[in-house]
């Protein structure tokens, strides 16, 4: 695991700068109006970590979003 070496984070709420919780663990009645926002957080994670799984790619990680630096070969990159 990532997490064991210390190469990987898990994010489940986001507090942004006005003071409001974007809470990855509930979506609530309306996720609508966050989810381009999570969208835009899974591709800019993308720039920085190797490997980005978050609500949407399998059940375990329908809560939270996995960030990671583990090293691949061919510089591949885990972007889901």
């Amino acid at each position: 695991s990532e997490h064991g070496k210390g190469n990987a984070l898990d994010v489940m709420s986001i507090e942004l700068n006005n003071g409001d919780d974007i809470d990855v663990r509930k979506p609530g009645l309306f996720a609508f109006r966050t989810r381009g926002f999570l969208n835009n957080v899974r591709a800019d994670g993308c720039e920085y970590f190797t490997t980005v799984l978050g609500p949407g790619y399998n059940y375990d990680h329908r809560n939270h979003f996995h960030f990671d630096i583990k090293n691949r070969k061919s510089g591949y990159r885990a972007c889901r």
